[in-house]
């Protein structure tokens, strides 16, 4: 009886700490579009992002390119992005931004190292007495370095068919200071773990866990997400 009161009361516990956990949503899909007889592809990319329990916050971030395949391991990209925000001072933001992204194999792992450079076109909202709004204009410089790997659960790098396990981590490093964001150095980490299934060479899913460290206004914080991924290449 003693040993019950015991596992009852640790139940509970663990409960009590999980309830406490902010637990987000997020949703992306990429997708690929190669142009016929040339090297460049169409690049697009939706994101749509659930804000903390019990909130309508939500970001949703459109992000289409354009891909240059330097050959199979190589591809050099540049496009626009644009992200509406529902839970920030700044309701909106517009992106230019460049890339390079290499892949290549590590015995049965897939590696991917992806460098990005962005320009960040920001808009706020100053409210004054006596019913006056001022609008503030900001410009931010980002470099983010994402390094993703993928390991078929069959053992063959060259897997078109089947389960595999997906790790990846991504740095955020604001390379400019301004009175909207007030500080250089890194900024968030995104690291996500998950299972994943190829259904053929053209879609994959994925299923899995995202901690997302962000640095917003000299504080930090910790957030969780579980994160829904398509991939389309066409």
């Amino acid at each position: 009886m003693k040993r019950m009161l015991i596992l009852l009361a640790l139940l509970l516990q663990s409960g009590a700490m999980m309830a406490q956990i902010d637990i987000r949503g997020w949703y992306t899909h990429y997708s690929t579009f190669r142009i016929p007889k040339s090297k460049f592809s169409v690049y697009a990319e939706l994101q749509y992002r659930l804000g903390q329990r019990h909130s309508p916050n939500q970001t949703i971030v459109l992000r289409p390119g354009l891909n240059y395949h330097i050959n199979e391991s190589m591809t050099a990209s540049a496009g626009y992005a644009h992200i509406d925000y529902t839970d920030r001072g700044a309701k909106e933001e517009r992106r230019i931004w460049q890339q390079f992204a290499f892949t290549h194999p590590v015995k049965m792992l897939r590696l991917e190292h992806r460098a990005r450079l962005e320009q960040r076109f920001l808009s706020e909202t100053i409210y004054h007495p006596a019913d006056l709004e001022e609008t503030r204009y900001y410009t931010g410089h980002r470099f983010r370095y994402q390094l993703r790997g993928m390991l078929p659960f069959n053992g063959d790098k060259h897997f078109t068919k089947g389960m595999y396990a997906a790790l990846q981590d991504e740095v955020f490093i604001d390379l400019n200071k301004n009175s909207y964001y007030g500080q250089t150095g890194i900024s968030e980490n995104r690291m996500f773990v998950g299972p994943g299934y190829r259904f053929s060479r053209k879609f994959d899913l994925e299923l899995g866990y995202m901690h997302h460290y962000t640095r917003p206004y000299r504080y930090s914080e910790n957030r969780h997400a579980i994160q829904l991924t398509s991939y389309l290449r066409l």
